[in-house]
């Protein structure tokens, strides 16, 4: 049988160090399904003197040793700090991306890592956007078999394997917000840590409130986490609504860090749910979670958010490109285009009952594994013929207004110089053959991520 290490910076046995803990559960169990003897290697717990001085890991490094080399090691991106990929450890080494924060020099430009695994079909192509990123001088990919070593993994949703939730730590629904959501007012639901864009959200539940008020309907409350209603945050978003005549007391209810089965409970009485983000998601649990609950999500389709549900499955993607332009108030038609669907409720149940079949369908363990398995199975990757690739629009886009030379992208959204206007026009589907010298303006876009290199044909 062959062999395994699974290095991981959470390690997934009960209770689950949240939701990708129990991802990670999936992969060691897909890994043992495809044939492997698996020995997981997680992170060893330490107060803060055995950090400054790490014997422990001392320890830990001691036996991985004595256990390799194995035939493959799989890393998390947290696990890439435990142990660096490197052929004394195993024949074959590949990396699992739950997103693309975490010891990224470890991994960018590492052609000791045979693959790349992303967590979605939109981190795939973002990793190989990055690990093909082109050197004009050199006339070559940061790494010259970028374009063979990235495969998707799409992830096993864990509410379609636990649908009441699994065991992660967290609160109960505080009282106060079970009277609430009893109360008759509309409430959605916007608990996602430190992704949220506070000015997009304050200025839409504030329009969103105007509206109800006009109409003689209820009020409109937004849970959210507590962390989010503190210090600086919140006098922010004071400052933001005292001209209108609102303070945060008014729309905003704070919640504190749910467990899962409580969170889905929430979903599940909540009128709606807001993901308008400026943090990229590189698979989306918590948008998925709430469609699958029966709460629809408004969202600006931040990351892989805009591809993870088909049009009118409970996931609204909508996000004028004024905003960048016009900031907050561009948000004002978001909130009437939110305000316009929950006149329809019995509408928006049906679509998330669509989406929910279609998340049953597509986010479980048996393709999660099928698609390991595949990936797997892939050849050495060959080496990259720079001069036939293409340029093309990058995945980080989510939408160019010609006329108005403005982008929105996952990195950063402005409007382009003419020049780069013009480069954005005429690059698009030339090969680097034919683009022997680059201007400022034409690379400015490949730093930006406006602009990538893919293989012709594709």
């Amino acid at each position: 049988m062959k062999t395994a290490h699974a290095v991981f910076e959470k390690v997934g046995v009960p209770p689950f160090p949240g939701s990708l803990g129990l991802v990670n559960a999936y992969l060691v169990q897909a890994l043992e399904k495809a044939g492997y003897r698996t020995r997981v290697q997680g992170p060893v717990p330490a107060s803060k003197i055995q950090l400054l001085l790490p014997l422990h890991l001392a320890k830990a490094r001691a036996e991985f040793v004595a256990a390799s080399p194995a035939d493959l090691a799989l890393y998390d991106d947290g696990g890439l700090r435990l142990c660096p990929p490197g052929r004394q450890w195993a024949r074959r080494s590949a990396v699992f991306y739950h997103g693309l924060f975490w010891n990224t020099g470890s991994w960018l430009g590492n052609e000791s890592i045979d693959l790349h695994l992303g967590n979605s079909d939109y981190l795939a192509r973002v990793l190989t956007s990055l690990l093909a990123f082109p050197d004009w001088e050199r006339r070559r990919c940061l790494d010259p078999r970028a374009f063979g070593k990235v495969a998707a993994v799409p992830l096993a949703l864990p509410c379609v394997e636990e649908p009441d939730g699994c065991d992660v730590p967290g609160a109960e629904i505080p009282f106060a917000v079970r009277a609430l959501l009893d109360s008759g007012d509309v409430v959605g639901h916007a608990l996602q840590p430190d992704k949220q864009d506070a000015l997009a959200t304050v200025s839409i539940l504030a329009t969103l409130n105007e509206l109800a008020r006009e109409a003689g309907g209820r009020p409109v409350r937004l849970l959210t986490l507590e962390d989010n209603l503190l210090g600086s945050r919140l006098e922010s978003m004071r400052r933001l609504l005292q001209p209108r005549g609102w303070t945060p007391e008014d729309l905003f209810v704070p919640v504190p860090a749910l467990n899962q089965r409580a969170l889905f409970q929430l979903m599940r009485q909540c009128a709606f749910g807001l993901a308008y983000n400026t943090v990229p998601e590189s698979f989306g649990f918590y948008v998925l979670e709430s469609v699958y609950n029966g709460c629809p999500v408004f969202t600006n389709g931040c990351g892989n958010m805009r591809h993870l549900l088909p049009e009118g499955h409970g996931l609204d993607v909508f996000e004028p490109a004024a905003i960048v332009e016009r900031g907050p108030q561009a948000c004002e038609v978001v909130a009437h285009r939110i305000h316009a669907a929950l006149m329809d409720r019995a509408a928006l149940r049906a679509r998330c009952a669509m989406g929910r079949a279609y998340i049953d369908a597509h986010y479980h363990r048996r393709a999660m594994e099928a698609a390991l398995g595949a990936a797997l199975a892939l050849p050495e990757a060959s080496l990259v013929d720079f001069e036939s690739l293409q340029v093309e629009l990058g995945p980080l886009v989510r939408q160019y207004d010609r006329a108005a030379r403005i982008v929105v992208s996952d990195l950063r959204s402005g409007v382009l110089s003419p020049g780069q206007a013009r480069a954005l026009a005429e690059l698009p589907g030339r090969s680097c053959a034919e683009l022997k010298a680059l201007d400022p303006d034409a690379r400015s876009l490949f730093d930006l991520g406006v602009l990538s290199l893919r293989e012709a044909g594709e």
